[in-house]
Order: C-alpha cells, then structure tokens, then sequence
C-alpha cells in the first residue's frame, strides 16, 4: 500500500458510511486537516474540479507525514468500531510507515528543517542588528543551499552546473507541478509560481547590488522560510 491508496481508502470508508455519520466524519477530518494547514484545504477547494471524495484524499496526501499519521489515527479512532475489518489494511500500513520512521530515528525532513531554522536565526539576528545586506545574503544562502540539495536528492538531478537559484526554480517548479498533476493533488499552478517569484527578487537583487531596508530583508527572510517549508512535504 502506498500514501496515495491508504488516503483514498480511507476517505472511501467515511463516504460509505450512512449520511449523518459520513457527514459528522468528513466535518472532523475537515476541521483537523484545517487546523493543521489550513492552506491545503483551500488550494484543494480552489483548484480542484473533481468531486468531493477525491478532493479530501487529495487534501490528506497533500499534508506533511507527520500531520498525515496524526490525521489517520483520529479517522480510525472513530471510525474503527463501525470498520474494524475494512481498517486492517490501513492501520497495518500506518504502524509500519510509523515504525519506519522509528527505526531511521530523526527524519531527513527534520534535519532540513533544523538546518533552515538555524539559518532563520542568524538572519533574525541580522535583521535585528540592522545588517540587512547580510540577513539578504544569508536567506539567498540558504535558498540556495536547499534547491541544490532538493535537485540533487529529490529529483536526482546530478547534473548541477549551475549557483544561479532563478533557474533552479524553474527546474523545481516544474518537477512539483508534475507531480501534483500525477498525485492528483488540486493544487493551483498560479500559487506554486510564488516559489519563482520570490526567488527571482532575491536574485535580482544580489545580482544588481540593490539597496535592501528592513521590509526587503524581512521579506526575504518570510518568504525562504515558507518556500523551504512547502518543498519539504515533497522531498
């Protein structure tokens, strides 16, 4: 069983349940998975054509591991006294997902994002000195940093002869919407473009020396972290 099974099957089960129960069902997993990213459950109602089954498990795959795991485990605490048998699969796939990650000790996800917090904080640091050239320098840094580990490790991309992060983010913006398309994923094209965006200001304006304030370096500094973040659930 893969994520992409395990999150259909279960929504699957919540909508085969009587009308009141699958109502209740879908406003728990509705108001969980809202908490946890809010994000995820308004890209999928805003980009997604398909009907409200799909848009769910697409909404589940979409979630980080972790919330994922926790998202499973209160539908099947509901949902495992009415189910007990059509859960086994699923709960036997979630026990070994958590078992593996057990075993492999901190996740690669939390090393990244323990690298990118430690950067956060030296930026922070420069931002409150007021070396906002430096918080600009350190947030290109780490964007960087990130895309070449992403293209080499994700995408297995070997290839690498480039430092310049506009084209990086081009090659990354393409690989994450190709695999939203293949997942099924209703995540809007014109949303994802904020990856490109915001690397082409950091671009510009390292290349070009520009004059950086307070907003800008805040800016940058806002923005990697929410890039960063957003390409950790696919890496």
């Amino acid at each position: 069983m893969t994520w992409s099974v395990a999150c259909s099957e279960l929504v699957e089960i919540i909508f085969s349940c009587d009308l009141r129960l699958s109502n209740i069902f879908k406003k728990r997993l509705h108001a969980y998975i809202a908490e946890l990213h809010p994000d995820v459950l308004i890209d999928s109602f805003l980009a997604s054509s398909e009907d409200e089954q799909t848009l769910y498990s697409s909404a589940l795959l979409a979630l980080e591991e972790e919330d994922r795991i926790k998202a499973f485990q209160v539908a099947i605490r509901y949902l495992s006294p009415l189910f007990p048998d059509d859960l086994d699969e699923i709960e036997y796939f979630l026990e070994h997902v958590e078992r593996e990650n057990a075993q492999q000790g901190q996740s690669s996800y939390y090393k990244r994002l323990d690298k990118l917090n430690r950067y956060l904080k030296r930026v922070d640091g420069a931002i409150n000195s007021r070396k906002y050239s430096l918080a600009m320098g350190l947030a290109h840094r780490c964007l960087r940093e990130y895309y070449r580990d992403f293209l080499k490790y994700t995408m297995k991309y070997e290839a690498i002869h480039t430092n310049n992060i506009n084209q990086m983010a081009i090659y990354i913006y393409r690989y994450i919407l190709k695999y939203f398309k293949s997942n099924n994923i209703p995540y809007s094209a014109t949303r994802l473009l904020f990856i490109t965006v915001v690397t082409n200001v950091l671009f510009v304006t390292m290349s070009t020396n520009s004059y950086i304030d307070r907003a800008l370096a805040t800016y940058a500094r806002d923005n990697v972290n929410s890039i960063v973040r957003f390409l950790a659930r696919y890496s």
